[in-house]
């Protein structure tokens, strides 16, 4: 029968992603060297697009928007723009994964607006 399953990373936009919970909670439980894979909503919404219009991609394909950031950088980029302080962070966990996402970009025909996690902080 066919079809493709888009595993998508961390889905944030500006109210909604780990940013939000770290500098609500004012703590992040990780280290804040681990690394974190995102995409913005606009495009996974995007790749799903592309996805629904390149019947020859079929299984399961990886959805991040490009460069991992580490929870320290996402924090930086989001608290001065969302009026809040650093979060404290924790030392236990591991480093987390990058995902590398090139054949998925060439797969559906796709870039992100985003590629990193600090330029969607600098439109907000």
């Amino acid at each position: 029968a066919g079809g493709v399953a888009l595993r998508l990373a961390g889905l944030y936009d500006r109210a909604r992603g780990p940013h939000a919970v770290w500098l609500a909670n004012g703590v992040v439980e990780g280290r804040r060297d681990a690394w974190v894979n995102l995409v913005h909503y606009d495009d996974a919404s995007a790749a799903v697009v592309a996805a629904l219009r390149a019947p020859e991609v079929a299984g399961h394909v990886l959805l991040a928007a490009g460069a991992a950031s580490t929870r320290g950088e996402i924090c930086q980029a989001a608290a001065p723009v969302l009026g809040r302080p650093m979060p404290s962070f924790g030392t236990a966990g591991d480093l987390g994964r990058r995902y590398d996402c090139t054949k998925t970009r060439e797969l559906l025909g796709w870039e992100p607006r985003y590629r990193e996690f600090a330029e969607a902080c600098a439109v907000w």
